[in-house]
């Protein structure tokens, strides 16, 4: 029984469950083809019904997206924050809802510093503020950034299918769409975590959908779409949307010069003009966003933190920075000891070589998995297709951009998203045309794909398997990040106490550095609970004086049972130990 409490065992298992489906669906597919194809034939019925109607798919793929969230709560509830960089988003969300682009610098800071916030010149998340303004949003509309983050799924689902339309028939963009939420928008960390990866995933989706339309009509609405899009990437992934962008304007730019059919006039008032306007627009809103958050138009608050704490660079290729001097240990740790141990092992050949593999295999098992895997036996098939060339080399692009990073994690490509899933759905309907002694094969298996995926959505949702410790890492499309620990129970019971509250985190020197408790709202002194860092009794008493109004505690969250007494009881029973220790 032990073995179930083991959560990287159980993941291994629903992977090796995934592949067993997979194998017993081919085996399937081979035996008995034309019973699989009458078992579907009602549902693919009603998909090319549905598909005939862009307005309804659309409409329909939104509400699906939200319904499939919605019908597992019970299982993957709403989430209670506990990643670094979810803290950062909500942040940012919650200065955006008091009507500000940044907060000023606390008096105490140096008691506030944690992981990815900037402390100086501005108090504000380093991040860029396309996930934290859909977070706000979603507090407007429903009360709770959760509602942003399911929002965002919803439209990731549609502009999935409205980018599909571009390249492959109605109905196949329906079912594509389908895939695309039952993978990404359900048990998935993007579903179950304020940091997902819908938002970029929106904008290339938007890019490669208004692109193929703009070489084909030239029409105002699509280059508008285009820039939005890369608005999107820009302010959500922006290296990443970079590289997808720059691949979108080439495409466009040999369309340009090899086309002698369109107008000059035509190209230039529809397609450069409008989107033209609408990217110096943006350009003109990050240039005063960065300079409200960090006083220079051209220096994005990503820059700041990684100048201001990192010891390891963002690419592989560059040289480390100056070593920073830390006030807290905890900063240090995870700066140095383990972005920078990163940094160190991508460098080296054969450390790096074998991490440029876990990289493209966690890439792979998230995107596609067993599950999407088989189609892509068609790519040799999918390679001649003209117009799908600059589809499979955008997405080939992905490998190279990922291996110079230093550090990855799934939503870092989001932006290609739309890629991946055109891909296999091209692989699909290849393989739906592979019929080896004149038998539908090909057409069998690919109706059992989307079958796989909701076998393994049902089996994920079973209520003994969701009470399993399910992996924290982001590596499968059905983990789910576990509940947070201790904080969010402190916060409850002080919230339960009258007047306001101090607490001094104090952590021991083995104290894990993804256990951080010290991160506070964008109005510190104006929040109910103040989180801070001990930094020793002489500089704990200007804090406390600061906040003399306020109920000081100090927690010792390493500390088992967990400690949290108020701060008075400690400075008494610390002084009362000094004066024996002198007697002594």
């Amino acid at each position: 029984m032990a073995l179930l409490h083991n959560p990287n065992l159980i993941e291994h298992f629903l992977d090796i469950l995934e592949a067993a489906l997979m194998s017993a669906a081919v085996i399937a597919a081979f035996i008995a083809p034309n019973f699989v194809l009458r078992a579907f034939a009602k549902a693919e019925h009603v998909l090319k019904r549905v598909a005939k109607n862009r307005a309804a798919s659309l409409l329909l793929l939104g509400l699906l997206a939200l319904a499939a969230r919605a019908a597992v709560l019970p299982i993957l509830p709403v989430p209670i924050p506990r990643i670094h960089d979810e803290f950062g988003y909500l942040l940012s969300a919650d200065t955006f809802l008091h009507g500000r682009l940044t907060n000023p610098p606390h008096p105490m800071w140096t008691h506030f510093e944690t992981f990815h916030v900037n402390q100086q010149p501005t108090y504000q998340s380093m991040y860029p503020p396309a996930q934290a303004l859909m977070l706000a949003a979603g507090v407007v509309i429903g009360g709770h950034p959760f509602v942003g983050v399911c929002i965002s799924l919803a439209l990731m689902t549609a502009a999935i299918y409205w980018a599909l339309r571009g390249f492959v028939p109605a109905g196949w963009a329906l079912f594509g769409g389908m895939l695309a939420m039952l993978r990404y928008g359900v048990y998935s960390y993007w579903a179950g975590t304020y940091c997902g990866g819908a938002m970029a995933a929106i904008g290339g989706a938007l890019v490669f959908g208004a692109l193929h339309r703009i070489i084909r009509f030239q029409r105002v609405r699509d280059s508008v779409w285009f820039a939005v899009g890369l608005a999107i990437m820009a302010n959500s992934r922006p290296y990443e949307g970079f590289v997808l962008g720059a691949i979108a304007f080439l495409v466009l730019l040999v369309w340009a010069m090899r086309n002698n059919s369109v107008p000059k006039k035509i190209m230039w008032f529809r397609v450069v003009l409008p989107s033209a306007l609408l990217l110096a627009l943006t350009g003109s809103g990050m240039g005063y966003y960065f300079a409200r958050v960090t006083g220079s138009p051209l220096k994005m608050p990503y820059q700041v933190n990684r100048e201001t704490y990192a010891a390891a660079p963002y690419f592989l290729f560059q040289s480390p920075y100056p070593q920073p001097q830390y006030r807290h240990a905890e900063l240090k740790k995870y700066y140095v000891d383990f972005e920078y141990g990163l940094y160190e092992e991508g460098r080296r050949i054969v450390s790096g070589s074998v991490a440029a593999v876990r990289k493209v295999f966690r890439a792979w098992l998230f995107y596609f998995g067993f599950v999407f895997s088989l189609p892509l036996f068609m790519l040799p098939w999918v390679a001649r297709d003209r117009r799908f060339r600059v589809v499979l080399l955008a997405t080939a692009a992905f490998i190279p951009v990922m291996l110079v990073e230093t550090f990855w994690i799934p939503h870092y490509s989001a932006p290609f998203t739309v890629l991946f899933v055109a891909v296999v759905v091209q692989c699909m309907r290849h393989l739906q045309t592979w019929m080896p002694g004149g038998r539908e094969i090909g057409r069998a298996l690919v109706r059992f794909i989307p079958g796989v995926v909701v076998a393994m959505l049902l089996i994920r949702s079973i209520p003994a398997v969701g009470r399993l410790p399910m992996p924290t890492a982001s590596r499968t499309w059905y983990s789910a990040v576990p509940a947070a620990w201790s904080r969010m129970e402190i916060s409850r019971k002080l919230e339960f106490l009258p007047g306001n509250h101090l607490v001094i985190v104090r952590y021991s020197p083995d104290h894990s550095v993804w256990r951080e408790w010290v991160y506070n709202d964008a109005d510190i002194d104006g929040s109910r609970i103040v989180w801070a860092r001990d930094m020793g009794d002489s500089e704990n008493r200007k804090l406390l004086q600061y906040f003399r109004q306020r109920h000081a505690w100090l927690l010792q969250p390493d500390r088992r049972p967990l400690e949290l007494m108020p701060y008075a009881e400690y400075s008494l029973s610390a002084s009362a130990q000094a004066r024996f220790q002198d007697l002594d």
